[in-house]
């Protein structure tokens, strides 16, 4: 799945030493990846769902997430838990993408978040 738009916000990657810490462009906000898990009245399975959003912090990416998420595919889910908080921007910055830096421009503009993909995919 190319992401290239969550919450208005344009994601964008960029070497590190590339960015300007002054460009009043890059937001200040940052990408967050949020896994839920409930579980459904009358079913052991436990059900999961994710996200991605714009936060300030990791308490307000899990607001926004729950809020995301709660309407979606855990609607009406019981013993509804959070799984996994990461922020993605630092994880990315460590090892994931080799010296690149998420950078977030305010546009307004949406995309649908859909996998395109099946099964166990972990997040490294």
């Amino acid at each position: 799945m190319y992401v290239h738009h969550v919450d208005g916000y344009r994601v964008e990657l960029v070497p590190q030493p590339q960015l300007q810490q002054s460009d009043s462009s890059v937001s200040r906000k940052k990408l967050y990846f949020v896994n839920f898990g409930g579980y459904f009245p009358g079913n052991m399975t436990e059900f999961h769902d994710f996200t991605l959003v714009v936060a300030e912090s990791a308490q307000q990416a899990r607001a926004l997430a729950k809020n995301k998420v709660s309407q979606q595919l855990l609607a009406n889910a019981e013993q509804f838990h959070k799984d996994d908080l990461l922020e993605v921007d630092d994880c990315l910055q460590l090892d994931l993408l080799d010296g690149h830096q998420v950078v977030l421009h305010h546009d307004g503009q949406e995309q649908i978040i859909s996998p395109d993909w099946k099964g166990y995919q972990p997040i490294p």
